[in-house]
């Protein structure tokens, strides 16, 4: 399940989500889209990745948005990133597939 909100990217391969704010990034649609994937039984580990160049309002208001929907069994991995770019998020989406591959 992928979408893509404005400059925000969410992704859920094999329980392993990925979740991408680019500093545009319109916070306000993420709400459904992140109870969705939350409604997913599957999802074992949520890696939020979000640039610098957001505000550390918009930051603690996706963190809250998160927290709301997903489970405390779910370990969530934040991260500060600067100058994501789609491409980027792809690479990285790749490496934490492979991981997660990995762990298995």
């Amino acid at each position: 399940m992928n979408w893509k909100i404005e400059t925000a990217e969410i992704s859920n391969t094999a329980g392993l989500g990925l979740l991408v704010i680019h500093a545009d990034a319109d916070i306000r649609s993420l709400d459904a889209c992140i109870s969705e994937l939350a409604a997913d039984p599957a999802l074992t580990r949520m890696h939020i990745l979000i640039d610098d160049r957001v505000s550390p309002f918009r930051v603690l208001r996706v963190k809250k948005i998160v927290r709301r929907y997903l489970s405390r069994s779910v370990p969530i991995i934040f991260k500060r990133a600067s100058g994501l770019t789609q491409q980027l998020t792809l690479f990285l989406w790749d490496q934490l597939a492979e991981v997660k591959k990995n762990d298995k």
